[in-house]
């Protein structure tokens, strides 16, 4: 207490009060009789006689020699406010005594302070300010000397820094404890990876090289690091069975037997970020090559490495226990009431306490918009005030997002956008040495993490490294940032920072990065040899060869041939070529040949769907397709979707219980995988009444499974609409329902046809309006791909459509030809019928009606529908029979438009001349009876005698709105691909 009295005598003693304290009227009427030290609020708003952290406040401290700097009881609240005042001191020219009144010294507060003597009086805070000498006139303190080189040297950016989040990182420390898988969930930019790094910290984990998968950098890079891993501790498997060109399976199995054996990584720590580049935006693990089994492998493994994977997604299993070992910790913003410390680390320290409420309505406590929110606020104080500003929809508002960091990068110099365009090209964490080495000094560095662009990533006390986050990158825009200069640039620099790294792993690491910029900048000559395959980047240059607006298919195969010589498991080199004879047209032989090879060498889920997808549709070949899936089933037994794509092919070969039979299995496997519940209940929903309930069942639980899938829903709907049309009683409800679940999807995928394509038929069982159900019909057909079942969908239903307006001839025309090339479509023979009966030809009508019948399943719904209906055809036949026999008009067939008085909508053409609109319909053809066949324009013709089975068709030419193409014009049955299920 003496040196302290002493200092404040003598003019060079600062003092800083906690929070908490300054709520104590007895501590502020102290402090007001001192006012002469400038006290200075650790945190919370500073008002007179209390001043906010800075220069001012202590300048006695730091002006001379022998300052004294006197922090009272200190929080862990205060924490930011300490770190600010150890950054003045570090400019300052002089380096005070810091003493700190508090009953308990806190760890983190003294290490905040590293550097510094620190000296521990233990008092009470309210009695020790009470007893403080009155200082000196403020007059005659003397101002402080800022020593002006280590003013310039020094940082005056905020560096990495985390507030708010003190009980997550001490939840995730805890996690940490156990080795084995964590995902760590959250929006983008909403603060993951900060978390990970004092989490990691705080556990005293022993960190290796991050990972990020993304195109160019899938299987291989993973792989290839984990063998290096596994083989610095004395574990080769892995290692020997990628050298060995062992199949995918093997290779993963040989990883997770190594992980499970590596006891010497029990106290290290990887993280692979962007894990929904494996998992999908789902987390279901939808599409399965190499690096997919690889992922989900280590997800539900159990080995001592502590392995953290980032995601904006929490995978998804559909088998009950696979994820015993998966911890799992999602991510939210932080509280309103901690945005005043970012506020003020980016100097808006001026903004009142009351509007941060209404700022965290808007930007949800996402840390990156927070951060860009106090950049603006600081150039533009009235933003502040401005209710409008900085509105984002939620924390995952990616577009919102980026509107805030277009308009950071609107006001940036030529000279640091130019840095920071080199900054993004940096895809990992890197020093400020490399970025140095890039043109990129320390004031620039400074003046773009002082704008909220790059960002300080690790701990105090840890080496500063600097990264540009993704959404920053990815409002750059992909031109900018995948310059081939600067990639070339940056590959060097990755090989230099490599080859001065002492650790054999973290050296190999930014050689895998180097690879992947000097690949993408197409300067192979200047990769290096790793001793294990890295062939990622090449693998996407292909892909992008091959799916360019002008491919570039003789380059793709060149670079596809070299990854398969090198490395014969590689299968998704294996897809890529099949991919590339199925664009040149190769030979089927050689197309057949290839995916005997590639499932022989990598045998991985997504070569099974593919070679399906060959034999159904190069070569129809329905047994060879069920002969690979077999096979696919055969060598991988566990993968359930397999099993599901089995049952599809068996139940068009007409073999139903071998279907059922595998469906059951991969709901054993998988109990809650959605694909199984949905296919099993389309194939109830065939035996019509007899297991409809049981259809239903399914359906419902495929769609709680899952219910933002449109396959499941749209089988669900499907059978709703069937359950609507025949039982009356609960129409009402289930169309309503049926409307809720489109416009939920709706909502979900805004630009998925097969939405408004299920809108269009759920309106026209309704009977709403033609034009509605028009415009539904135009929007799916603008966003459906090409394709043989898909374009046969929406000619029916336009000849439908049709039907409903009154063009009887187009939609004849079109049922026809569809019925020429498919005898066998019940559907398209019951709307045929339903065109003759709108003509009124009941005996065409019952005709068509027979044969659609015989092509339905005998206990379907639609069937029963469809004997309904026939038996309305039926007794029309009769009534018009005893009115003819009366020489009365025959009665219209019910169910048509006649009947029902409907007119056709305006706008529409009539079918054939006028006359018909005036005349009742001839009597329908039978028996050899002669039709008389009226020329267009209402003009007498000659009479000609037919004795054809079925009315012909008028003369309207009006094209429909959404008929598909001519039969010349579609694919033929053999290109055409057949559709994984689900």
């Amino acid at each position: 207490m003496d040196k302290i009295a002493k200092a404040i005598a003598e003019g060079r003693c600062a003092l800083a009060v906690s929070a908490s304290l300054l709520h104590d009227p007895k501590v502020i009427l102290a402090l007001t009789d001192r006012a002469a030290l400038r006290p200075m609020a650790l945190s919370g708003p500073a008002q007179s006689p209390i001043v906010a952290i800075g220069e001012t406040g202590i300048a006695r401290a730091i002006a001379a020699k022998h300052g004294v700097l006197v922090l009272v009881e200190p929080e862990r609240a205060d924490l930011p406010g300490v770190e600010a005042l150890a950054g003045l001191i570090a400019r300052g020219p002089h380096k005070p005594q810091v003493f700190v009144v508090s009953r308990k010294l806190d760890f983190q507060v003294t290490m905040a302070l590293r550097g510094l003597t620190v000296e521990q009086v233990k008092d009470k805070g309210q009695a020790f300010i009470q007893a403080l000498p009155q200082p000196p006139a403020e007059e005659a303190v003397p101002a402080p000397v800022v020593d002006k080189a280590k003013a310039s040297s020094a940082s005056e950016a905020p560096g990495a820094f985390l507030v708010g989040r003190e009980d997550e990182v001490a939840s995730l420390a805890a996690v940490f404890g156990v080795g084995g898988p964590v995902v760590v969930s959250g929006a983008p930019g909403v603060g993951r990876r900060a978390l990970i790094e004092h989490a990691a910290a705080a556990a005293g984990l022993r960190r290796l090289p991050d990972l990020r998968l993304a195109r160019d950098a899938g299987y291989d890079a993973l792989a290839g690091r984990l063998a290096v891993m596994l083989d610095s501790v004395g574990q080769s498997g892995l290692k020997d069975a990628i050298a060995a060109h062992a199949t995918p399976p093997a290779q993963v199995e040989a990883a997770l037997a190594g992980l499970a054996e590596a006891e010497a990584l029990a106290d290290a720590m990887m993280v692979i970020e962007d894990l929904e580049v494996a998992s999908g935006t789902d987390g279901a693990f939808f599409r399965k090559s190499r690096l997919e089994l690889l992922v989900e492998a280590l997800l539900v493994g159990t080995y001592p490495l502590r392995l953290v994977f980032t995601s904006t997604v929490q995978p998804v299993f559909y088998r009950e226990g696979r994820d015993a070992g998966l911890r799992r910790v999602e991510v939210d913003g932080i509280k309103g009431r901690f945005y005043h410390e970012v506020f003020g680390a980016f100097g808006a320290s001026d903004v009142p306490r009351d509007r941060f409420g209404p700022l965290h309505e808007r930007l949800h406590g996402h840390p990156l918009a927070v951060r860009l929110a106090a950049v603006a606020v600081r150039e533009h104080p009235e933003l502040a005030q401005d209710d409008k500003a900085f509105r984002l929809e939620g924390p995952a508002d990616a577009k919102g997002l980026g509107k805030l960091v277009e308009r950071r990068l609107k006001g940036l110099s030529a000279d640091l956008r130019t840095a920071l365009i080199t900054a993004a090209h940096l895809r990992l964490p890197a020093s400020g040495r490399m970025l140095a080495d890039l043109g990129i000094n320390r004031r620039t560095r400074d003046a773009l993490v002082l704008r909220g662009l790059l960002d300080p990533v690790g701990v105090e006390g840890q080496p500063r490294r600097f990264a540009v986050h993704p959404i920053v990158v990815e409002a750059i825009g992909s031109r900018e940032t995948s310059d081939f200069a600067i990639l070339h640039q940056v590959g060097r620099a990755w090989l230099a920072a490599a080859e001065a790294e002492a650790d054999a792993l973290t050296a190999f690491a930014w050689r895998q990065e180097a690879n992947r910029c000097l690949d993408r900048a197409r300067q192979g000559k200047e990769v290096v040899a790793l001793g294990v395959p890295d062939d990622d980047a090449v693998v996407d240059n292909a892909t992008g060869m091959l799916r360019a607006r002008v491919p570039k298919p003789d380059l793709a195969v060149r670079l596809i041939d070299g990854m398969l010589r090198t490395n014969p498991s590689n299968a998704d080199a294996w897809l890529l070529r099949l991919e590339w004879m199925r664009g040149v047209d190769a030979p089927k032989a050689d197309r057949a040949a290839a995916v005997e090879a590639a499932i022989a060498a990598a045998p991985v889920p997504e070569l099974f769907h593919e070679a399906v997808g060959f034999h159904r549709g190069a070569s129809g070949d329905l047994l060879a397709a069920i002969a690979v899936m077999e096979q696919g089933v055969s060598l991988l037994p566990d993968h359930s979707r397999l099993r599901c794509r089995l049952a599809s092919l068996l139940l068009r070969q007409g073999r139903r219980p071998d279907a059922i039979a595998q469906l059951d299995q991969a709901m054993a496997l998988d109990p809650k995988l959605p694909d199984a519940y949905g296919l099993l209940g389309a194939l109830r929903a065939e035996e019509g009444a007899l297991s409809l309930d049981a259809a239903e069942t399914l359906l419902r639980e495929a769609v709680a499974l899952a219910p933002d899938d449109i396959v499941q829903t749209a089988r669900l709907v499907r059978l709703l609409l069937d359950i609507a049309a025949g039982m009356p009683a609960r129409a009402e409800a289930v169309r309503t329902e049926i409307r809720e679940r489109l416009d939920h999807l709706r909502e979900v995928h805004k630009e998925e046809w097969e939405v408004y394509a299920l809108y269009a038929e759920a309106l026209r069982e309704e009977g709403a309006d033609a034009d509605k159900i028009g415009w539904f019909l135009q929007r799916a057909r603008k966003l459906a791909p090409k394709r043989r079942g898909i374009d046969r969908r929406f000619r029916l239903e336009g000849a439908r459509l049709d039907l409903i307006r009154g063009a009887l001839d187009r939609a004849e025309r079109t049922l026809k030809e569809m019925a020429s090339r498919d005898p066998s479509d019940g559907e398209v023979l019951a709307t045929l019928a339903e065109v003759h009966a709108g003509r009124g030809y009941a005996v065409a009508a019952h005709a068509e009606l027979s044969r659609a019948i015989d092509r339905m399943s005998p206990h379907a719904l639609s069937r029963a529908r469809a004997e309904a209906r026939l038996a309305e055809f039926q007794a029309a036949i009769v009534a018009e029979s005893e009115a003819m026999a009366a020489g009365l008009a025959a009665p219209p067939i019910p169910g048509t438009a006649a009947a029902r008085g409907v007119a056709p909508i305006a706008g529409i053409e009539a079918d054939d001349d006028s006359s018909e609109s005036t005349e009742p319909p001839a009597a329908p053809p039978s028996g050899g009876e002669p039709v008389v066949r009226r020329r267009r324009g209402g003009r007498a013709a000659a009479e000609a005698v037919e004795t054809a089975p079925e009315p012909p068709g008028g003369a309207d030419e009006t094209p429909s709105p959404v008929e598909g193409p001519s039969a010349e014009s579609e694919p033929s049955p053999s290109e055409t691909p057949d559709p994984a299920p689900g």
